[in-house]
């Protein structure tokens, strides 16, 4: 994500639309990284805050991961990827968002969510979910923002270990 300001707004929601609705959303808060995740936002959530790691004018790599567990030590945050603390506002989910079998069925929503007024204002790319888990290697790989023919252009005792990684995944994958 980028901003020529501090960064604000909604990133990625997959919920109802409106402020306190139900589903996850990530959302930059002059400079801080919210995310929840919540049935009811009042008391069945999962809220974590960042202190502020988003500079202005600069390019950010941001990621979640979600291990599906009800308290916060499920949740992990990313900035160019690097692990960031966070502090938990709130830790009481309890219902998934499917309970009693009822579909979920709001969009995903990039740059929007959360309502009108938390829309983000900035520049988002290349967005991708993931039905897994990554590691913290596969984040740092993930944010490097190279293209691999830069990378094996590079000798390879000069690479990082992201560099390399994201060089040995692609392969394997291929």
């Amino acid at each position: 994500i980028r901003s020529d300001r501090t960064p604000n707004g909604a990133v990625v929601t997959h919920m109802s639309e409106k402020p306190e609705g139900k589903g996850y959303g990530l959302y930059s808060v002059e400079g801080k990284l919210h995310f929840h995740l919540t049935s009811n936002y009042v008391n069945d959530a999962l809220r974590v805050e960042t202190a502020p790691v988003l500079e202005s004018g600069k390019w950010h790599h941001v990621a979640v991961t979600y291990a599906g567990s009800k308290m916060a030590e499920g949740v992990r945050l990313f900035v160019d990827g690097r692990p960031v603390e966070f502090t938990v506002g709130m830790e009481t989910l309890y219902r998934p968002f499917r309970n009693a079998g009822a579909k979920f069925t709001e969009p995903l929503r990039i740059g929007g969510g959360g309502g009108p007024q938390n829309r983000f204002r900035g520049l988002i790319d290349d967005v991708r979910l993931y039905r897994r888990v990554l590691n913290e290697d596969q984040v740092a790989a993930a944010a490097l923002g190279v293209p691999l023919s830069r990378l094996t252009a590079k000798p390879a005792a000069q690479r990082t270990t992201p560099e390399s990684n994201a060089l040995r995944w692609q392969f394997l994958a291929t």
